[in-house]
């Protein structure tokens, strides 16, 4: 069986289990949390932006992709 969220041995985020791995905070170096995902279509295609912020140290971070 794998590991779930609520599972003790290995806790994996929701965001986690739906887009991969998340970054680690520069700061203290703990995992990031997912706090905003938006899309925003331009005229150089669709962009997937995901906010992360640290519950360590409070430091947030913007991850941009293209679709």
């Amino acid at each position: 069986m794998t590991a779930t969220f609520l599972h003790a041995d290995k806790p994996v985020s929701p965001d986690e289990e739906i887009d991969g791995r998340t970054p680690n905070c520069e700061a203290c170096g703990a995992t990031m949390w997912l706090t905003n995902r938006t899309r925003r279509s331009t005229d150089d295609g669709t962009r997937d932006i995901r906010s992360y912020t640290c519950k360590n140290c409070g430091a947030a971070k913007d991850v941009v992709e293209r679709i």
